[in-house]
C-alpha cells in the first residue's frame, strides 16, 4: 500500500498554515522541495516558502517531509512538534542562517535531518539533543566557522555527520563527544589548519575519515588515537610538507590511505609498511 502523500514542487507556493493541514490527519509524507539529478543539477525548483509555524499538529503520522529548494529562513521553536512519526526531515537548500535551540524538539524518531546548501555560521548548544535515534545529519556546504563542545550532545546513534566545505579553521577537543556510534565523518573542503589532541576523542567506532582539501601543515602524533576501527583515511589538498613519527599509530585496520596532493619537502617521506598490515591502497607517498 502506498503511503498517504502530497507531492507539491515547483508550484511557487509562498505560505502553508495550518489551516491547510488541518484536514489531513493521516497524511504520511510531505514533499514541498526540488528534485536533482546524480549530478546535482536541478530537475524540479522547490517552492517559495519563507516561514513555517507550529502547523502540523493534526498531522501525527507524517514520516517524510521535504521542504529543500525554499526560502526558509529561521526555524522557530517547537516547529515540527506534531509530527513525532517522523524518520526523514529536509531542509536542503534554503536561507537558514542559525537554528533555534528547540527547532527539532519532539522529533524523536527522526533518522535523518538534511541542512545542507544552507547559511548556517553557528550551531547553538543543545540544536540536536532530542534527536535520540538520528542516523545522518548532513551539515555540508553552510559557513560554519567552529563546532563547540556539546554541539552533538544527545545523538547516540548517530552514524554518518557531514560538515564537510564550511570555514572551520579548527576542532576543539570534545567537540564530537558522545558521538560514540559514529561511523563516517566528513570534514573535507574546510579551512583547518591544525587538529589540537583529543579532537577526536571517543570516536572508537569511525570507519571513515575525509579531510581533504584543507590548510593542515602538520598532524601530531596522537591526533588519531583512539581510532581504532578506522579504514579509510583520506588527507589529500592540504600542505603537509612531513609525516612525524607516531602519527598513524595504533591505525592497524586501516585499508585505504590518501596523501596525494601535499607539498612535500623530501622525495624520502615514507610510510613504514608495518604499521599498516591490512593497508590496500597508498597514494602520495610510497612505504619504506
Amino acid at each position: 500500500m502506498s503511503p498517504i502523500g502530497i507531492d507539491q514542487g515547483d508550484n511557487q507556493l509562498t505560505e502553508l498554515s495550518a489551516a491547510m493541514l488541518q484536514h489531513l490527519p493521516l497524511l504520511e509524507q510531505l514533499l514541498l522541495g526540488g528534485k536533482r539529478d546524480r549530478q546535482n543539477r536541478v530537475i524540479v525548483k522547490g517552492n517559495r516558502i519563507e516561514e513555517l509555524g507550529a502547523i502540523f499538529g493534526h498531522n501525527e503520522q507524517l514520516q517524510v517531509i521535504d521542504f529543500s529548494g525554499n526560502k526558509l529562513q529561521k526555524i522557530d521553536p517547537a516547529t515540527f512538534a506534531g509530527p513525532k512519526k517522523l524518520r526523514w526531515l529536509s531542509l536542503k537548500s534554503n536561507q537558514l542562517t542559525t537554528l533555534s535551540a528547540g527547532a527539532f524538539q519532539g522529533l524523536g524518531q527522526l533518522q535523518k535531518l538534511d541542512l545542507t546548501y544552507n547559511r548556517l555560521t553557528t550551531l547553538p548548544a543543545g540544536t540536536f539533543q532530542d534527536l535520540g535515534q538520528l542516523q545522518k545529519l548532513d551539515l555540508g556546504l553552510n559557513q560554519l566557522t567552529t563546532i563547540p563542545a556539546g554541539t552533538f550532545q544527545g545523538l547516540d546513534k548517530l552514524q554518518e555527520l557531514d560538515l564537510g566545505i564550511n570555514q572551520l579553521t579548527t576542532i576543539p577537543a570534545g567537540a564530537f563527544q558522545g558521538l560514540g556510534q559514529l561511523q563516517t565523518l566528513w570534514l573535507s573542503g574546510n579551512q583547518l589548519t591544525r587538529i589540537p589532541a583529543g579532537a577526536f576523542q571517543g570516536l572508537g567506532q569511525l570507519q571513515e575519515l575525509y579531510l581533504y582539501r584543507n590548510k593542515l601543515t602538520t598532524i601530531p602524533a596522537g591526533t588519531f588515537q583512539g581510532l581504532d576501527q578506522l579504514q579509510t583515511l583520506w588527507l589529500s589538498g592540504n600542505q603537509l610538507t612531513r609525516i612525524p613519527a607516531g602519527t598513524f599509530q595504533g591505525l592497524d585496520q586501516l585499508l585505504w590511505l590518501w596523501l596525494d596532493d601535499n607539498p612535500w619537502n623530501s622525495s624520502s617521506v615514507c610510510i613504514n609498511s608495518s604499521s599498516f598490515p591490512l593497508l590496500y591502497e597508498l597514494s602520495g607517498v610510497s612505504f619504506c
